[in-house]
C-alpha cells in the first residue's frame, strides 16, 4: 500500500449523493447521502511510496460453516446421500488502496453476509448392472452490493458501496445431474461405460451481474453453463 497515505490520512468529511441505480443524478431513483472522505489537503502532494506490510486485523477474513448430513446406506438396490451447509463470512474490508470510503455500509469494518447449499445425490443399482446417481443442488446467490463512482479530491472515481453487501443477490441456482454407468467383465478386467448429462434442464440463472449503478445495473456478466454431456469408458485391471 502507499504508506504516504494510510488510512488515517483521509479526514475531511464530504456529503455524496448516492446516484441511485441509473447512475445519474438528479432522477427519481436517487437514494439520498452518504459522508465520505476526502484526503487531507496537504499529503495530496506527497510521492507514491509502496510498501508491502501486514494490513492487520482489519484485512481478515473468517468463515464459519455448520452443516447437516443424512445418509441411507445402500439397502434394497438404492442409497441416499443428503446434505445442507450454511456459511457465515467475515470479509475484513481493509485492502491495499483501503480508505475509510471503503468502510461505508460495513459492520465493524467487515462484510458479513450468509451463504448455503442443499445437495441430494443416490445411487440406484437397476437391473443388468446398470447403476444411475442423480444429484440435485440447490445454492444461494452471489451475495453483493450495489456501488456508484463518486469523484473525491484523491481521486475521480471512488467506489462507493451504497448498502452492506448481501442485500443484493443473484438468483439461487438449481441443478439436476445425473450419470448412468454399466458394467463389464472381460476374464480380469473390469470395463465401465458411463454417461454423464449435467444441468439436465439447461438452467440459465445468471451467477455474476454488473454492480454498479448505470446503464448496466444487474446486467449478468456470467451465466450457469448450458446442458453438457459426456460418454466414457473406463478400465480396471
Amino acid at each position: 500500500m502507499n504508506i504516504n497515505r494510510p488510512v488515517s490520512a483521509y479526514t475531511v468529511p464530504v456529503t455524496i449523493t448516492d446516484p441511485g441505480p441509473d447512475g445519474r443524478l438528479n432522477t427519481s431513483d436517487d437514494a439520498g447521502t452518504i459522508t465520505g472522505y476526502n484526503l487531507a489537503p496537504e499529503l495530496l502532494s506527497l510521492p507514491v511510496v509502496n510498501r508491502t506490510l501486514n494490513l492487520g486485523s482489519g484485512a481478515d477474513r473468517n468463515y464459519y460453516t455448520w452443516e447437516i448430513t443424512a445418509t441411507r446406506r445402500q439397502t434394497s438396490s438404492w442409497s441416499l446421500l443428503a446434505s445442507f451447509a450454511r456459511t457465515c463470512n467475515y470479509e475484513g474490508a481493509i485492502g491495499s488502496n483501503a480508505t475509510p470510503n471503503s468502510l461505508i455500509n460495513t459492520v465493524d469494518g467487515q462484510n458479513q453476509f450468509a451463504t448455503w447449499q442443499a445437495k441430494i445425490n443416490a445411487t440406484l443399482t437397476l437391473p443388468f448392472d446398470l447403476r444411475v446417481t442423480p444429484i440435485v443442488r440447490h445454492q444461494s446467490g452471489t451475495a453483493f452490493a450495489r456501488t456508484f463512482n463518486a469523484a473525491l479530491n484523491y481521486s475521480s472515481a471512488v467506489t462507493i458501496r451504497s448498502e452492506a453487501v448481501g442485500d443484493e443477490r443473484s438468483p439461487n441456482i438449481t441443478l439436476f445431474d445425473v450419470r448412468a454407468e454399466k458394467v463389464f467383465r472381460v476374464n480380469r478386467t473390469r470395463v465401465s461405460g458411463f454417461f454423464d448429462l449435467y444441468n439436465i434442464f439447461n438452467a440459465n440463472e445468471p451467477q455474476t451481474l454488473t454492480t454498479t449503478s448505470g446503464s448496466a445495473w444487474l446486467f449478468p456478466s456470467a451465466i450457469t453453463p448450458p446442458r453438457i454431456a459426456r460418454v466414457g469408458l473406463k478400465f480396471a485391471w
